[in-house]
């Protein structure tokens, strides 16, 4: 069956009204109020040709360090197969603690590291706290009648260490969120511009960059996701006319960089979550997922790219923008790599990202959802309707917006010094995405099928033919 909506766009029609947009409660009106300061937050702006040029210091901070990394990681999973295992021990290589490979008793062949890493893989998977992981521990060694495996959670630390040597942590101010630079080069500076006291403030602010060069090479070098690269060539259709996979879209054709079978493709993704259900804090992840890949493999290979700890919502035209930074390095430079016993240079496109309609506004810099031109994907005026903002079905099919018309209203919301959502229709100030090479500010940004069309209208269906409720 063919779904046909010739008069809005996909967004429009599939809004999902369990999102708040009481004009009353407008997030939006609150940007607005705000909408002065974005100078402020994201420093003054330039424009040259198709860039927008943030001044801020972040090009004079951030380098890219060609240093290799020590991060080692364990991927392992109960239902893995005996190749998945084999492949996390060759990973693994030589530790400085040996104990763990040690047998853990005479009538099995299982050793102490694999029974520590098992007791960890349940802690993650059933959201254990500390106390009931270190306990599970204590009764193993009380078993056998001695400590075989660490069971205290400074123990753990210390075998296990957190420390990651290819991450970056960048400082802003808590008080204006303006970006300051990376944390060891600003340990002289005492005051923001906007005059808080760095020194005296009790938290420091930050979010973490991870180095994705270093990530992805360390991936590569994985046997067991090498001999899966060449999945996008070799797979078998079941319908030729179908999209059955990511390779089947027109935006993943038109890129002809893609046909290079050294080539990769990644989407990438952030949403926000609360740290605890009694936290204030919320956590922003922010990571990539390899597209050439079997489905069941690319999902367990998720590349972290940053991560936004705070009690307030991530600047994305500061935390993303780093992110920009090794992208457009990652698709234009590439990563050299050892392929079949040959050095060969990979490039790495970012084709899509994934987002619910709240930071898919946000990381455009336009407005939400529930404010004037609110769409992302056309230029549907919206209505007020009963104190609500909605998008009627109009005779009038409103246009889409494309790539180019996004980034000339982007450069026309610098010279206007009192915009409206009318002058740049929605859109606020240049985002950080539009230096982003190989992006497509409109086709790059799908709608998000889980939020408008499973837990919107699927869920409205399931409950209305199966249970009779409304």
């Amino acid at each position: 069956m063919n779904l046909v909506v010739p008069q809005e766009c996909m967004e429009c029609v599939f809004h999902d009204d369990d999102e708040d947009n009481d004009i009353d409660n407008n997030d939006d009106k609150g940007e607005d109020d705000n909408g002065d300061n974005d100078e402020d937050h994201y420093g003054a702006m330039n424009v040259d040709d198709d860039k927008i040029y943030f001044k801020t210091n972040i090009d004079d901070v951030l380098s890219t360090s060609d240093s290799e990394t020590n991060l080692s990681y364990i991927k392992y999973n109960i239902n893995d197969e005996r190749e998945n295992t084999n492949q996390s021990e060759e990973n693994l290589g030589d530790h400085k603690y040996p104990f763990l490979e040690e047998q853990l008793s005479a009538s099995t062949t299982v050793s102490k590291g694999e029974v520590l890493l098992m007791s960890l893989v349940i802690g993650l998977r059933h959201s254990l706290s500390w106390t009931a992981i270190t306990d599970i521990l204590k009764m193993i060694n009380v078993m056998f009648g001695e400590r075989i495996v660490p069971d205290t959670k400074f123990l753990l630390h210390k075998y296990f260490s957190a420390e990651i040597k290819s991450a970056n942590y960048h400082v802003y101010c808590p008080n204006c969120i303006k970006y300051l630079g990376i944390q060891e080069s600003i340990r002289n500076l005492n005051n923001c511009e906007c005059g808080f006291n760095i020194k005296t403030a009790t938290t420091i602010s930050f979010f973490v960059e991870f180095n994705l060069k270093d990530q992805l090479k360390k991936l590569l070098s994985n046997k067991f996701v090498i001999k899966y690269l060449d999945y996008r060539f070799k797979r078998k259709k079941k319908n030729d006319e179908a999209f059955e996979d990511i390779f089947d879209g027109k935006h993943y054709k038109g890129n002809k960089c893609l046909e290079d079978k050294l080539n990769l493709s990644y989407i990438f993704n952030t949403d926000g979550c609360q740290l605890a259900d009694t936290s204030k804090v919320a956590i922003w992840p922010y990571y990539i997922m390899i597209n050439e890949l079997p489905p069941h493999i690319r999902t367990k290979y998720i590349i972290p790219a940053g991560l936004w700890v705070d009690k307030s919502q991530p600047n994305m035209n500061v935390f993303v923008d780093i992110f920009v930074k090794q992208a457009n390095e990652l698709s234009t430079v590439g990563i050299s790599w050892n392929y079949k016993g040959k050095d060969v240079i990979s490039k790495i496109f970012p084709l899509l990202s994934s987002v619910d309609s709240v930071a898919r506004c946000k990381m455009l810099n336009m407005k939400q959802f529930n404010g004037s031109f609110g769409c992302t994907y056309c230029l549907h005026p919206t209505e007020q309707i009963n104190n609500f903002v909605k998008f009627p079905i109009s005779a009038n099919i409103p246009p889409l917006r494309s790539d180019n018309d996004i980034k000339e209203l982007m450069k026309k919301s610098i010279t206007l010094e009192t915009a409206t959502a009318e002058d740049t229709f929605g859109i606020k100030r240049p985002s950080f995405l539009m230096n982003l090479k190989y992006f497509d500010l409109a086709q790059s940004l799908p709608p998000n099928y889980m939020h408008s069309v499973l837990l919107a209208r699927e869920r409205s269906e399931v409950s209305l033919t199966d249970f009779n409720e409304p």
